[in-house]
């Protein structure tokens, strides 16, 4: 939806995704917003053989952490792109520590499990901080890269967001080993969270 704002009425977005739960959700919230530009399919960059050289610009977000073969994905996805087009990825560094300073020792330990559920869970989940390597071996040009680092501090943090992050792994930590039943079950936890921070000054 972001991509059609930017591509105006005149352009028009492709949405693709395996999942057709996921494409009905989109379908919906792009339904609500009245967006007329945009268009989904149950697809993946492999089957998408008849688009190729179709579009000015190919962004996938949150992607390579999620593919056993994220160089095989970048070249099939490349060849989407028209010449003179762009490739983008925007993909979460999970392998870098959050830390809070000064220290909250709840939200770091909620950013602890995060992290660990999700390197465990993801079949490369530091596909963010090889982007440049990947890249190279998918056989294109170095990709320019920035990162941002969001920062919380305030009483509008969205705390609600890590907690329920935290939540949705809670079967992929089980299977882990860790069993987080009281910290899990609390309904506390994200104002005890949010509180700590305040009052740490963190």
């Amino acid at each position: 939806m972001l991509a059609a704002e930017l591509v105006g009425p005149s352009g028009s977005v492709v949405g693709i995704d395996r999942n057709p739960q996921v494409l009905a959700t989109a379908r919906e919230r792009a339904q609500t917003v009245d967006l007329r530009n945009v268009s989904f399919e149950e697809a993946s960059p492999e089957t998408l053989v008849n688009k190729g050289g179709a579009f000015d610009l190919v962004v996938g977000r949150y992607v390579l952490i999620h593919q056993p073969d994220p160089v095989t994905l970048l070249r099939n996805t490349a060849r989407l792109v028209k010449p003179g087009g762009s490739l983008a990825f925007h993909e979460i560094r999970l392998s870098q520590k959050c830390a809070s300073v000064p220290n909250v020792p709840i939200f770091e330990l909620i950013e602890f499990l995060i992290r660990m559920a999700f390197s465990c869970a993801l079949p490369n989940h530091d596909a963010g901080d090889r982007l440049i390597q990947h890249f190279s071996q998918a056989g294109l040009p170095e990709p320019k890269l920035f990162s941002e680092t969001p920062i919380w501090g305030s009483q509008e943090a969205p705390l609600g967001w890590l907690v329920d992050t935290l939540r949705s792994l809670s079967s992929q930590l089980q299977r882990m080993g860790i069993v987080l039943k009281e910290l899990m079950a609390t309904d506390w936890l994200e104002g005890r969270l949010r509180d700590a921070i305040l009052t740490t000054r963190s």
